[in-house]
């Protein structure tokens, strides 16, 4: 008996050993990157990895890619643990049934027209090495769809997955600090794609674009849940349908300078002293949800643009869910200056002004068009009237002294339309005519 046992135990460690032979050669002797050698949309390395117990992994430095004919990303693990379903490796799925990482990064670029290649937002795309710089949509002939006969692309299947990120670069948008992403998800290229349930927690980090520092304490939460679809099926924004989502994120001290990266020529610059924004968004299946909101507010705005100036003590902005088809956006000023390059004089003192843009549609697939506009209420005093000469001069008109506006206004899609407002002007208001008639 004993000598079955010890015969049995030898059999053991010779399977085991002939495993971490065998595996940590295919690891370090370029196994993965034969998996991948058929496809230049995936590329995967790293620098250091090792097994001891079948299906169970420990990498160093690795790093993903991938292309296709619409994005392009890259994932880096400092390091991660995975225990490999190794019985599924055959039938063409990596299946990581664990997966625990630290010092995640995820950069991800959307492609883009070759018309755009020099605009100023494309210098903020993150870079991919692997990849050229701009991401170009690449003019090549459409390919005919893979069929199940023809059919070898290797399926990624993840779950249990919980790992530290520590960079996050969307687009323009790059978050560095301390965050957590778990859940699941499986993709089977060119078929089938789902994720989660699956979760992201954001501490307070740094948001920045390109050169701009947004914030320093963005943070916040966001649950996902892709429900299993055929990638085949939906175009454009019809994949919504399959995507429900709860983000709640929050910053203060927000900097509005990013704006001019994306802004035309003609802005020259916008800044603030303070400010921050709360997102409390609610989608199921594409649809938002009415209480979701945004509230974005800063404190001594100024904007200038080659037209104008314009510096208010407060501006807020607040978008919302009215009731289950409607939505509106609301932007106001208070205590705000505006001055203009050609104009004489000083401009006009704005107390407070407000307007509404209203659109009835929550669906995230379809197009948010206008409804209703509303300017709610402004208020605005001229003290000299000269200000308004290069304005009036083609209808032959001057204007002089002071004037006081209050005025509201309504205007409906449909036709409705209605305005109210009053003008007042002070005792030494004159309106001279082409002429040289006067009217006092």
């Amino acid at each position: 008996m004993r000598k079955i046992l010890l015969l049995v135990l030898a059999g053991i460690a010779s399977i085991e050993l002939l495993y971490a032979v065998a595996a940590n050669a295919f690891l370090n002797l370029g196994g993965l990157h034969y998996l991948f050698k058929d496809t230049n949309s995936v590329s995967a390395r790293f620098t250091r990895a090792w097994t001891i117990w079948p299906g169970r992994v420990h990498l160093r430095g690795l790093r993903i890619t991938f292309q296709d004919k619409n994005l392009e990303w890259s994932v880096d693990l400092g390091s991660a643990y995975v225990v490999v379903a190794l019985a599924e490796l055959p039938r063409q799925t990596f299946h990581a049934t664990h997966l625990r990482a630290e010092r995640v990064a995820f950069r991800m670029r959307h492609r883009i027209s070759p018309g755009s290649a020099h605009e100023a937002w494309v210098g903020a795309l993150p870079p991919i090495p692997e990849f050229p710089a701009p991401a170009v949509f690449e003019a090549s002939v459409p390919e005919a769809p893979i069929t199940d006969a023809q059919y070898n692309l290797w399926t990624v299947h993840l779950d249990d997955v919980d790992v530290a990120v520590s960079e996050l670069w969307i687009q323009a948008f790059r978050y560095v600090g301390a965050g957590r992403a778990t859940g699941k998800f499986l993709l089977r290229p060119a078929r089938w794609l789902w994720v989660g349930p699956a979760a992201l927690d954001l501490a307070p980090g740094t948001l920045a674009a390109s050169a701009y520092q947004i914030t320093r304490n963005l943070h916040g939460h966001i649950d996902c849940n892709v429900e299993p679809f055929d990638v085949r099926v939906p175009t454009g924004l019809q994949v919504l349908r399959h995507i429900s989502t709860h983000v709640q994120l929050s910053a203060d001290a927000l900097s509005p300078e990013v704006a001019t990266l994306f802004a035309p020529a003609a802005v020259r610059g916008i800044s603030a002293t303070g400010g921050g924004f709360v997102l409390d968004l609610r989608a199921t299946r594409g649809v938002i949800a009415p209480e979701s909101h945004l509230e974005l507010s800063e404190q001594n705005l100024e904007l200038e643009t080659n037209a104008f100036r314009l510096a208010a003590a407060s501006a807020q902005l607040s978008a919302h869910g009215v009731a289950a088809n409607e939505s509106v956006v609301t932007f106001g000023i208070e205590k705000a200056h505006l001055d203009r390059p050609l104009a004489q004089g000083a401009g006009p003192n704005i107390g407070s002004a407000a307007f509404t843009l209203a659109s009835e549609n929550l669906d995230a697939t379809r197009e948010f068009r206008l409804s209703a506009l509303n300017l709610d209420h402004a208020n605005v005093t001229l003290e000299d009237a000269h200000w308004l000469d290069d304005l009036l001069r083609r209808a032959g008109l001057k204007l002089r002294g002071k004037v006081q506006l209050l005025a509201s206004g309504h205007y409906a899609a449909g036709g409705g339309r209605a305005a109210e407002a009053h003008v007042s002007f002070g005792n030494d208001a004159r309106l001279l005519f082409r002429d040289g008639a006067e009217l006092a």
